[in-house]
């Protein structure tokens, strides 16, 4: 989206408030906030994750000023939005401070249970914590899930054998010591208006079909009974933003979709040209969703969804919808494919987290430094839910591998970094021995095959080692983190300790091309206290240690 200034203005009670240098959390919106911008246009329109970011929903009204207005009622929680401009140009709100750190720009808003317009400070930390850290608590989830790792794959990609070929590979799973099995999705994909020449996996066609590419019923039962049998959960990938244009629904049911002004069932995204958008205002539509998710636990055994594009389906739908699948299966895990504070409250026991990828490459490769990767980690933190469960990544299907974008020696202390900090890492199908065939989300629609040809034993060592690393010291899966600095500006370094506080240990990576030293007096020590290196199994009773270029460290105090 492209980024452009204009005057603009934000009316709050009906109110004109100039934003620039305006504190929005000193007004109340009450129940309307009203949104304006003077520019020459023919058109504007109001999109944002209140409207599912349709382009044609909310258009604001020129006065004799020419000023574009539109009023809005915004319920509780955090909302992006943009101004569209002639259909074409996404403008920020430039006075608007607050912006999303998601790469997008989008402007933001959060809003209390009061009505308030909060401000979220992006430099939130331990001792300045957000709106939600301090006012609102994650659901609770099972307390394995923080002890989890979770992989990602997809039937077409990873074998050409589908669901055999991933049951034939649970003994590797094991061997990897992943604990949730992610299926992308497994349903008949969409062909009528589909793209490539396979289509997109997230074009559903049939929400309780196989995609015949991958096996049947008995098939895919046998792989969820094998990945039972090995300790692995498995959880499935569900679109319930929108479906294929050749869904059943459509014809059984059109009232279910969204039509523009003409009456003509519209995509969900100007992109998505493969998909029709689902209306839920509708009720009917609800329960029809509800009921095909609880199918497949029911009839598979499933132990939970990764939801795609979560936040462009309505809140209230996933809080109806969980205590209703939770009543099938006491311990579900529900993934969301969004950064939705709200989501950690009643709906989904894990959100996705992105900030901290972006800051170690940017001090691998820019004038980053540790402070960035701090803000980031604090961000992520300190401005959600207390308790929230983040997953990290570094890759996943809709990005370019962790290897390219952090290079051969980056990659290292990047995967360190990742299995190291509370919450929990998710792995990307390939991820773990250097696939170069799977590029980024382009290659969901065209046949592509992982390069097991080419395995990387070294890398796979080293992510097998940080997941068994996670498994040994709780001290690596508790909540608590506390940033230190032990080196220079590309030393990131924290200490980690279990929630009884009887483990406690250092993590340093070294995000340089140069070697770099260490002072180990960074941490308060005890009696001359050794540390013992997890990875080569060393004791370590020096005070200050030369870290090597990418180099890193695990240390557990003794």
């Amino acid at each position: 989206m492209k980024k452009r200034f204009f005057t603009c203005l934000l009316l709050v009670f009906g109110i004109s408030v100039l934003l620039q240098g305006v504190n929005l959390a000193s007004h109340r919106a009450g129940g309307k906030i009203v949104f304006a911008i003077k520019i020459q246009a023919d058109k504007v329109a109001l999109a944002g994750s209140f409207n599912g970011w349709k382009t044609d929903k909310d258009f604001l009204k020129k006065d004799e000023n020419g000023i574009w207005r539109i009023k809005k009622e915004l319920p509780e929680g955090e909302h992006f939005y943009k101004f569209v401009i002639n259909d074409s140009l996404w403008v920020s709100d430039p006075s608007n401070p607050q912006k999303s750190q998601d790469g997008w720009n989008n402007s933001v808003l959060t809003i209390n249970e009061n009505g308030k317009v909060i401000m979220e400070d992006k430099k939130a930390d331990k001792n300045n914590p957000g709106y939600y850290y301090l006012n609102k608590k994650a659901r609770k989830s099972p307390a394995w899930l923080r002890q989890s790792v979770i992989y990602e794959a997809f039937a077409r990609a990873y074998s050409a054998d589908g669901f055999q070929g991933i049951t034939d590979k649970i003994p590797y799973l094991k061997k990897l010591g992943i604990d949730i099995l992610w299926l992308m999705p497994i349903n008949p994909v969409g062909q009528l208006n589909r793209k490539g020449e396979l289509g997109s996996p997230y074009a559903v066609q049939d929400y309780y079909g196989i995609n015949p590419e991958f096996g049947n019923a008995q098939d895919f039962k046998k792989l969820v009974q094998a990945a039972h049998n090995n300790g692995i959960r498995v959880i499935i990938d569900w679109v319930a933003n929108h479906t294929a244009w050749d869904n059943a629904w459509i014809e059984q049911h059109p009232e279910w979709y969204t039509h523009d002004e003409n009456g003509q069932i519209i995509p969900s995204n100007p992109d998505w040209t493969d998909t029709a958008d689902l209306n839920y205002d509708n009720k009917e539509l609800r329960q029809a969703m509800t009921k095909a998710m609880s199918y497949w636990i029911e009839e598979f055994d499933i132990d939970g969804f990764r939801c795609d594009v979560a936040a462009l389906v309505p809140l209230d739908f996933w809080e109806e919808t969980r205590p209703k699948l939770q009543a099938l299966k006491p311990e579900l895990i529900m993934l969301s494919e969004s950064e939705e504070k709200m989501h950690h409250l009643k709906s989904f026991d894990l959100t996705y987290e992105q900030y901290i990828r972006n800051a170690l490459h940017k001090i691998a490769f820019e004038d980053g430094n540790k402070q960035d990767f701090r803000e980031a980690y604090n961000f992520q933190k300190y401005t959600f839910p207390h308790n929230s469960i983040r997953m990290h990544w570094l890759e996943n299907h809709d990005q370019v591998r962790a290897l390219e974008f952090f290079g051969e020696n980056y990659i290292y202390p990047a995967a360190v970094v990742q299995f190291t900090l509370d919450g929990v890492p998710l792995i990307f199908m390939g991820q773990e021995f250097g696939d170069r065939n799977w590029l980024n989300w382009q290659s969901l629609f065209d046949p592509v095959q992982l390069d097991w040809q080419n395995f990387d034993d070294k890398m796979f060592s080293h992510y097998q080692q940080l997941v068994e690393l996670r498994k040994q010291h709780t001290a690596l899966t508790s909540s608590n983190l506390e940033m230190l600095d032990c080196g220079d500006a590309k030393i990131i370094a924290f200490l980690r300790s279990s929630e009884e506080e009887d483990e406690r240990i250092l993590v340093l990576t070294n995000f340089s091309e140069t070697e770099s030293r260490v002072d180990l007096n960074c941490i308060e020590l005890q009696n001359k206290a050794k540390f013992l290196d997890l990875i080569n199994r060393e004791v370590i009773a020096k005070t200050e240690i030369i870290l090597p270029a990418f180099g890193y460290k695990i240390l557990q105090l003794q």
